[in-house]
Parts: structure tokens; sequence; C-alpha cells
């Protein structure tokens, strides 16, 4: 009997090194145009190069839920990981509003993955939320 696993992997855009929420929400832009929330995992090494990006959570029009287990899971199976961020869009938000708004439900999942990142000794560098009219992250509001 084999197991089946629903998750989408997609490659880098780049090699590059994560050094700001631009470059995050720039690897995802194409995020802005879609028509229900997903989450996605972007898993870097000690030194910020991004290793791949998975999608770990779809869900509806406004809302996906994250299972931290399966987020810290992909993580400590990719080989040279120890840095992540965690993305997902907000697919109602407006193209004339750059201000993206974290729900309660957003907050609170990402003190519980600043937790476990913190058990596991994990880096976790940023949660951005990536909407029609710009990105929220939670490392430049200061919430990490």
């Amino acid at each position: 009997m084999s197991s089946t696993k629903f998750y989408v992997a997609e490659t880098p855009i780049s090699n590059t090194t994560v050094n700001s929420p631009d470059i995050i929400a720039a690897e995802f832009e194409a995020l802005k145009q879609a028509d229900q929330e997903s989450v996605w995992v972007l898993i870097m090494s000690s030194s910020s190069k991004i290793l791949k990006k998975e999608m770990i959570s779809l869900g509806g029009i406004t809302l996906s839920l994250l299972d931290p287990r399966i987020l810290f899971n992909r993580i400590l199976t990719t080989n040279g990981a120890s840095t992540f961020a965690v993305v997902h869009n907000h697919p109602g938000s407006s193209p004339n509003m750059p201000d993206i708004i974290p729900s309660v439900a957003d907050i609170d999942m990402t003190l519980l993955i600043k937790k476990g990142a913190e058990i596991l000794n994990l880096r976790f560098l940023d949660h951005v939320i990536v909407g029609r009219g710009g990105y929220y992250s939670f490392a430049n509001a200061g919430k990490l």
C-alpha cells in the first residue's frame, strides 16, 4: 500500500540570498493573482540561500489552515535547511490598498511557529502576507 502525499514544490526563481522581505515578496509575486489562499514555506540554508519553496496548505477565498507539524516536517527533511520564511496570500485584498492587515489567526499562527522554531533551533526569518496591493512583513513590523 503506497501513501499519497499532496503538496506542490517549485523551483525558486533564483538561488539568491534572502536579506529582506522584498526578496521574499518578489519570489511569491504570482500569489498576487491567486483566487485562493495558500500557505508556502521558503526553505533556506544557514546563509539564507534559497533551497526550495513548497506550498503546504491550500484553502478557500478567505482561509487556509496551517498545520505546524507539516511545516516543520518539510523544513527538517530538507538537506541543509536551517532558516525559513512562511508566506501566504490574501486574495481578497484590493490593488488600491497597499496596507495588508494580518488577521488574529495570522498573528496567533506566527507566534506558534516562532515558538516551534526556537525549540527546533531553526531561524524563522519572516512571515510575509502577499496581497494585490503589496505585502506585510511580520519582521518589518517588529512582530518576530
